[in-house]
Parts: C-alpha cells; structure tokens; sequence
C-alpha cells in the first residue's frame, strides 16, 4: 500500500527494526545491571525471534552469561 509515494510496508519494516534494536540495548543494560549484582560473565548471546505488535522480530540477539543464571524480563 502506498500513500503519496510513501509505501506502507517500508516505514513498519523500519518501526519493527528500531523496536528489534531498543529491545536489544534494553537487554543488554539489564544484563549488566545484574552482573553488577551478582558474579558472572559474558557468555556472547544467542538468537531468538520474537512477535510483537510490530511484527514478527527475526534473530533478535538475547545476552547470556557463562552460568546460565541471567534471564531478560523484558522478554
């Protein structure tokens, strides 16, 4: 769908990609946080998808820690 020259399906493949990014950065500060917390350390992050409002969010990348204690609230 297109509205004078602006196509629809562009703007929610952007809105979905900067909610994909923001989640990703609110993950990680909370994964800090609870490393401030608690002994651990980063263990890189594996890849999930997610639907949302906004759409179905492929391979969002979800922090770990090397012993596996650290689980995201905000997914």
């Amino acid at each position: 769908m297109e509205y004078n020259n602006i196509n629809i399906s562009d703007i929610e493949d952007i809105i979905a990609q900067t909610v994909k990014e923001q989640i990703e950065k609110l993950m990680k500060i909370e994964q800090d946080q609870y490393l401030e917390e608690n002994t651990g350390i980063k263990n890189g992050h594996y890849k999930r998808n997610l639907r949302t409002k906004y759409g179905e969010l492929k391979e969002l990348k979800v922090p770990r820690n090397r012993d596996n204690k650290f689980h995201s609230a905000i997914i």
